[in-house]
């Protein structure tokens, strides 16, 4: 969604400043290579959605994927790219995004 772009690059630019995200973005990487039920994947999915319900800003959707008549096929494919080569990701993606819910934050 190249209209979107810019507005993500600035999200991530803010980010920056958090130390707390850049510990989770570095562990999140290094999930990568954990296997889908590695016991640490609870652990950071929990600390994952812990900072983003604390910092609500964080938690945004492109706006192209809410007014575009293909949103929701865009935003499946934005969360499950990479799953077959990543399955803890896609694991701790759904967990977080299970407590975001919960806390009734609803996902696009």
């Amino acid at each position: 969604m190249p209209e979107d772009f810019y507005r993500y690059l600035s999200q991530i630019e803010r980010t920056l400043d958090d130390p707390v995200y850049i510990a989770l973005i570095k562990r999140w990487s290094q999930a990568g290579d954990w296997e889908a039920d590695d016991p640490r994947g609870n652990e950071l999915a929990t600390a994952w959605a812990d900072h983003l319900l604390a910092n609500p800003s964080l938690i945004t959707t492109l706006p192209g994927l809410r007014t575009r008549h293909d949103g929701a096929a865009r935003g499946e494919l934005l969360s499950h790219h990479g799953e077959d080569q990543k399955p803890a990701w896609t694991r701790m993606t759904v967990l977080i995004e299970a407590r975001l819910h919960a806390a009734g934050i609803e996902m696009p």
